[in-house]
């Protein structure tokens, strides 16, 4: 005997969203990346980004994108340094 599972009989869950706060043109650039990556957003016109998290990977993404939008010059040139000392193992 097999069983049919429904949609109707999985409970269903409310999609997560985060609301951030940044500067205008700041807020369009990560909106942007945002669609660029396929994670759902809205950002209207004077108002803050809203931003659908569906899991860690969308949280980590959101995380990753705001970080590379408002980081300066001198934070992204220290990344790279550390990235440029790590050694691969061969």
């Amino acid at each position: 005997m097999t069983a049919a599972i429904s949609n109707q009989s999985l409970p269903l869950q409310a999609p997560a969203y985060a609301v951030v706060e940044l500067d205008r043109m700041v807020r369009w650039d990560v909106y942007l990346r945002l669609q660029e990556l396929s994670i759902p957003c809205q950002c209207k016109l004077g108002a803050r980004l809203q931003v659908q998290v569906d899991g860690v990977a969308a949280a980590i993404q959101l995380w990753c994108v705001v970080q590379s939008c408002t980081a300066d010059k001198v934070s992204h040139t220290a990344h790279l340094e550390r990235c440029w000392q790590l050694k691969c193992p061969h």
